[in-house]
């Protein structure tokens, strides 16, 4: 009942605040609904700050440490309240990475891009899973697609996703996803500082390990030999190696490390862009990850550990077998190991190239500043 009352004072505050202009420069981002700056839409914003000296930004947060984060000239506000009301209400752009409310209502002569959250996925979604989507999220889904203005897609395959599941029939810009342009680009400043905030030597490589979140909160799938997995990583690259640990907040704080390995294993749950970490990673591993495509940006390996993949299939439903895509699968840790031992990187590399062919990929490190353009003309702003 609480939700509802809320949901009706937004939705009038959004008429009532028509009375004010719509500011040409505003620009209101928003990434998973207050997480903070990181995705698609951190990546714009530094483009746009380029572009639009004078552009005033409101940031959509949550969390108080993501108020402290924000970049100076950044206003950041709270995602759950009647100024972000005004703030949308009066921006002539609005930028975001995921679905908005059903009380959210665009004004004409606004302009709504949504970068989505994925780009090649694994996992099946929208439309291509009505018959799991909630009633709530239908509406809403169905009310948010109507709205947009501008979708980003990264390859054909995107797109036709966009177009076939997303109840959208707008206008589709491929030119590559704006988070992704980081892989493109030597990193030295971000190593720095995320060797700096987990007090990790410049001699050891890194492997990052991000599965995805489990709905029924289980831990048995993220049953990693990461003894076995350093001493795999020593053999075959004869280099030191560090763990990073990437978990849903849920699933960090049940993660049980030995005390033997806590040294060699660091969980960087909460750093805000996991973009950044995946740039300086040396190897990925996952399960069923989106990232594991964008990671492929920078040709370097990535392996797939599918501990539960039946169970798994049955609760999301994939694009692709998982023996159709150009990454190692394991079922096993000595699967994992074996894998890891045996990759031929140039054949690996090989397997990429086809399999980005295949999709149409056109990431290329340049989607921010070029999609920025596109926007800012399209909205009227220059």
């Amino acid at each position: 009942m609480k939700e509802e009352l809320l949901n009706f004072i937004y939705s009038v505050g959004f008429y009532l605040f028509r009375i004010f202009p719509i500011k040409k420069n505003k620009i209101v981002f928003s990434n998973f609904a207050g997480k903070g700056m990181g995705d698609n839409p951190k990546y714009l914003y530094l483009a746009l700050k380029d572009k639009m000296p004078d552009m005033d930004a409101v940031w959509l947060i949550e969390k108080d440490e993501s108020r402290k984060a924000m970049p100076k000239g950044v206003r950041a506000v709270q995602n759950r309240s009647l100024q972000k009301i005004y703030e949308l209400a009066t921006a002539k752009i609005w930028i975001d990475n995921c679905r908005k409310s059903r009380y959210v209502k665009k004004r004409k002569n606004q302009y709504y891009v949504m970068t989505w959250h994925g780009g090649l996925g694994l996992k099946r979604v929208e439309k291509d899973v009505i018959d799991r989507l909630g009633k709530k999220y239908y509406h809403y889904a169905v009310h948010d697609s109507r709205q947009i203005d501008l979708m980003l897609s990264n390859s054909k395959w995107c797109t036709d996703l966009y177009q076939r599941a997303f109840w959208y029939q707008g206008d589709i810009l491929e030119k590559g996803l704006p988070r992704n342009d980081i892989f493109f680009k030597k990193q030295c400043e971000v190593s720095e500082k995320i060797r700096k905030k987990y007090s990790i030597d410049s001699s050891s490589r890194l492997v990052i390990y991000a599965p995805t979140f489990r709905e029924d909160h289980s831990m048995e799938s993220y049953n990693i030999d990461f003894s076995g997995l350093l001493a795999a990583l020593q053999e075959k690259y004869k280099a030191p190696w560090k763990i990073l640990l990437r978990f849903h907040p849920s699933m960090s704080e049940r993660m049980v490390i030995e005390k033997e390995l806590r040294e060699q294993i660091v969980d960087v749950s909460d750093y805000d862009d996991i973009y950044e970490i995946l740039s300086v990673s040396d190897l990925l591993i996952t399960d069923y990850s989106g990232i594991m495509f964008d990671f492929a940006s920078t040709r370097r390996p990535a392996f797939i550990y599918a501990a539960d993949e039946k169970d798994y299939v049955e609760e999301r439903g994939f694009y692709w077998k998982l023996d159709m895509l150009p990454f190692p699968v394991a079922y096993s840790n000595q699967e994992l190991m074996e894998n890891i031992r045996l990759l031929e990187e140039e054949k690996y590399v090989r397997n990429l190239e086809d399999f980005f062919s295949l999709n149409q990929v056109c990431d290329d490190g340049n989607a921010s500043a070029f999609v920025a353009e596109y926007i800012l003309k399209k909205a009227g702003c220059i």
